[in-house]
C-alpha cells in the first residue's frame, strides 16, 4: 500500500474540503487517489 504524508496543512485543508462535501464520495475518491485507480 501507498504511503503519503501530509503536512499539518495538507490535512487540515483536506479534512475542511471532507467537511463542505458532507458525504462519502469525496472519501471515496481519496480511496481511488491512494490506490492510483480513477
Amino acid at each position: 500500500m501507498l504511503n503519503i504524508t501530509l503536512s499539518p496543512e495538507a490535512v487540515a485543508k483536506l479534512q475542511g474540503l471532507l467537511a463542505e462535501e458532507d458525504n462519502g464520495d469525496a472519501v471515496l475518491r481519496i480511496r481511488e487517489v491512494k490506490v492510483g485507480g480513477g
